[in-house]
Parts: C-alpha cells; structure tokens; sequence
C-alpha cells in the first residue's frame, strides 16, 4: 500500500508531465506488452535497447544511420534527422510548421507521421506507439541529449507525435 506521500509525489509528477502535453494528444507509455516485431527492432525490450543505444558502439550506428547533426536540443536533434534523408523518412515525413504555436516555448518539436505507415511497424498500434518512442529516445540519446523528462505524445488523429522537455 502507498503512502500518502508517495500518492502525493506520484500525483504531482504526473501533473508536471501532462503541463508538457498539449491539448489533442496522449502520452506514449513506455510499459506494457510488445510484440515480437518491436522486441525485436528494441533488441529484446524497451529498457535493454535504450542501454544499447547509450553505449559508444550504440550511438555510433545510430549516427550512422541517420546522418542528422543536431546537438544541445530536442529541436535541433529531432529536426536535423527528420530533415535528413535516412531509413525513418517512410515513417516520419517532416516537422510540423507550426510545432511552437502547438508546443509553445519547451524545447521540442511536432513531427508529422505517416498515419498510414506506422501503426502496423511493430503489428499492432500500441507496440507501435512504444516503437516510435524508442526510435524517438535512442535518437536523442546517441547524440547526446542529456536531460531527463523527456515527453513522448502521439495526436489523436495519429498524424503527429510531440517530442519536448
């Protein structure tokens, strides 16, 4: 059973996350089922593939990869790879023009998806979601974004996904 000051903390923690999440969209969990599609593109869970896109080797073939040069920032990471054309172009089509207005002053931006393309890349839709927040996390990890807090929200329509601190 819970105290009542971890209720508390939990409570305020999840009001600090959903300030970040602007209106039309919902966060993407991390726990929960994956199917063996996403096990396998995560390189067995979200969790252990994280710790391999940390690692020098990790960073390196995702740089590789994605050929983006971003640094410092959520926005310039996430915008120097969605620009650059790279294996994630089928999924991730362009930043939204008007990812400020959306996202107002945090550091991030609004990526427009492919609402056609990704909800079957790892089967079913909710794996697909934790996918995308995976791509998402190990890009910003290779190169370099340090902070913590970062938020992963997908539109209601399916058409976008917010990235911000």
């Amino acid at each position: 059973m819970k105290t009542l000051r971890e209720f508390l903390i939990a409570e305020a923690k999840e009001a600090e996350v959903n300030e970040k999440i602007p209106e039309g969209f919902s966060i993407i969990k991390s726990s929960g089922g994956l199917t063996g599609a996403a096990k396998e593109a995560m390189g067995g869970s979200f969790k252990a593939g994280l710790e391999a896109a940390a690692s020098s080797e990790g960073k390196q073939k995702i740089i590789d990869q994605l050929k983006g040069t971003g640094s410092d920032t959520i926005k310039s990471i996430i915008t120097s790879v969605v620009k650059t054309k790279n294996e994630l172009d089928v999924v991730f089509i362009d930043i939204h023009s008007k990812s400020e207005e959306i996202i107002g002053d945090k550091d991030g931006v609004v990526i427009k998806l492919n609402a056609s393309e990704w909800p079957t890349l790892a089967g079913k839709e909710k794996s697909s979601k934790r996918l995308l927040k995976f791509w998402l996390y190990s890009t910003l990890l290779a190169y370099g974004y340090q902070k913590t807090g970062v938020v992963f929200a997908i539109s209601d329509k399916g058409d976008s996904i917010v990235v911000c601190n």
